[in-house]
């Protein structure tokens, strides 16, 4: 069978919508309180950055602009989450993270911290801020 412009371009579509939720049914087994914390953190970032890619890996989900900034590990009491910062350069006065440069972990940075509530999404926007930005020139400050 061959595929017309259109069959093309609504293939196309459903990749994308596909694309577009495949991380919310990565969570599918995970109880609802972490569900819920994922999905106001997704909103948040969604609405703060335009070019986002998400991507459900094996053991994690990749926050992506040119490279991954964000990381995110659901576990079963809490989100855990790898910010792309080189040791040594995050700005944290508030001691929110943990320098994890030495340690076998999920995710591409050496930088993570854990959400429990959804309240504590608030807290670290600044530190996905940065990794945002340094990211999304895709240099890895």
């Amino acid at each position: 069978m061959v595929l017309t412009e259109e069959m093309k371009r609504w293939n196309k579509k459903i990749e994308e919508e596909i694309r577009k939720t495949a991380d919310i049914k990565y969570l599918e087994n995970f109880p609802k309180e972490i569900q819920e914390i994922y999905s106001e953190l997704r909103r948040i970032i969604l609405n703060l950055y335009s070019d986002i890619q998400i991507t459900p890996k094996k053991n994690y989900i990749s926050f992506k602009t040119k490279t991954n900034f964000l990381d995110v590990q659901p576990q079963n009491r809490l989100l855990k989450c790898v910010i792309n910062i080189k040791s040594g350069k995050l700005k944290d006065p508030k001691k929110i993270s943990r320098d994890i440069s030495k340690l076998g972990h999920f995710g591409s940075g050496d930088y993570d911290f854990s959400l429990y509530h959804i309240e504590d999404i608030e807290k670290v926007l600044e530190l996905i801020n940065q990794s945002y930005k340094a990211n999304s020139q895709g240099i890895r400050k």
